[in-house]
């Protein structure tokens, strides 16, 4: 048996209209098979939003980087490197400055630190991958969760172990519900939603 795509579900569900109106809005009516399309849709979505930020592949980035090394080893901390974390709605990236400042002291005829030197001398920045990205209509403040206390891996997963960063956690509303539930942070719809 085949599957109906859902703009097939969606079509036939909106097309036929031999059912009564269950209520009458202003513009027109609005028939059972609407609503029931409209179900179907939202769930799809829901369903198609689990699925494409929960089993992602693998993240490619255009040069090495060990967070297992940097964060795991070294220590050094989140911000050091997302320095807006703390300041704006997003964490940023380094700039090739931060990136070339240590490695001109460590390790800088290291094969791995190369790309960062060729970048600075063509004077190209570093064209990293993004890895977390939320639909427009979610509005997410990293420096109110930052400032706040909320530990960077809450979000984003244990990145001290990651070599490269990768999706590890889903970034579902039912998450982030639960976890303004769980700490008594706001749960009003336009905290998070435009």
């Amino acid at each position: 048996m085949e599957w109906p795509t859902l703009a097939t579900l969606a079509t036939h569900l909106t097309t036929t209209r031999t059912e009564p109106p269950v209520s009458q809005v202003p513009g027109g009516l609005v028939s059972v098979r609407l609503v029931a399309a409209l179900a179907v849709l939202v769930t799809a979505a829901g369903v198609g939003a689990v699925l494409a930020f929960g089993d992602a592949p693998p993240i490619e980035q255009p040069m090495s980087f060990s967070h297992r090394i940097h964060v795991g080893q070294v220590g050094l901390d989140c911000q050091f490197c997302h320095t807006s974390a703390r300041r704006s709605t997003v964490a940023g990236l380094p700039p090739l400055t931060t990136c070339r400042g240590c490695h001109l002291e460590v390790r800088p005829d290291s094969e791995l630190v190369a790309p960062i030197h060729a970048a600075w001398e063509q004077q190209k920045p570093i064209e990293w991958m993004q890895v977390h990205d939320l639909p427009e209509y979610v509005r997410f403040d990293h420096s109110a969760h930052v400032n706040r206390g909320v530990d960077c891996s809450t979000c984003h997963g244990d990145v001290a172990s990651m070599e490269t960063a990768q999706r590890e956690v889903t970034h579902s509303m039912g998450f982030c519900v639960q976890c303004h539930s769980d700490n008594a942070a706001p749960l009003d719809c336009t905290t998070c939603h435009y």
